[in-house]
C-alpha cells in the first residue's frame, strides 16, 4: 500500500508541474482530437482489463491511467522563454541550433526544433508564419529561424562554424 500512495504521490507531483507548464504558454500548439481520444480509450481499456479486488493494485492501475491521460490531453506549445512539451525537462529555446518554421496550406504552420542533426521534433500551430516569425524575432532568435525547407548544407555549416 505504501508503495501506491509514493506512486500517486510523484503522480500528484508531475501533475502540478505539468499545469504550471501549461499556464506558461503563449502560443499553443494544435493537439489531434484522434489522440486524446486514442488516449482516453487506451486508459478506460486499462482500467476495465486489469481492474484488481486489491486496493493497492487499483491506485497503482489509477496513477498509470492517470499519466496515459495527462500526456494525451496535455497542452503544448510555445511560453516566453522556452518550450512546452510533455518529456521535455529543458526546453530553452538557446538550447536549440536551429527553429524551422514551414508554411502548410490550410493558414498552419509547421514548426521543428533541431537540438542536434539527428535530435528534433516538430509541432503543428494554428497561427501563420508570420506570426510565428514575428514571436521568435521579439525573442531575438532571428539568428536560429530557418524558413521553408532546411537546406541540406545546413549541418555542415554549423559544424564548421562550432570548431571554428
Amino acid at each position: 500500500m505504501t508503495e501506491a500512495l509514493i506512486i500517486c504521490g510523484f503522480l500528484f507531483v508531475l501533475m502540478v508541474i505539468q499545469i504550471k507548464e501549461q499556464m506558461q504558454i503563449k502560443i499553443k500548439a494544435k493537439t489531434s482530437i484522434f489522440r486524446r481520444l486514442l488516449s482516453f480509450g487506451l486508459a478506460i481499456l486499462l482500467l476495465y482489463i486489469f481492474w484488481q479486488p486489491n486496493l493497492a493494485n487499483q491506485l497503482k492501475l489509477v496513477a498509470f491511467s492517470m499519466m496515459i491521460l495527462i500526456s494525451g490531453f496535455g497542452n503544448e506549445g510555445l511560453a516566453t522563454d522556452h518550450l512546452v512539451k510533455l518529456g521535455i525537462i529543458s526546453g530553452a529555446y538557446t538550447d536549440y541550433e536551429f527553429i524551422q518554421i514551414e508554411k502548410i496550406p490550410n493558414q498552419s504552420s509547421f514548426v521543428t526544433f533541431h537540438k542536434t542533426k539527428n535530435s528534433h521534433f516538430s509541432m503543428f500551430y494554428d497561427e501563420k508564419n508570420q506570426e510565428l516569425i514575428n514571436y521568435f524575432e521579439k525573442l531575438g532568435l532571428e539568428e536560429k529561424l530557418i524558413i521553408g525547407e532546411m537546406p541540406d548544407t545546413i549541418y555542415q555549416i554549423s559544424i564548421k562554424q562550432k570548431k571554428a
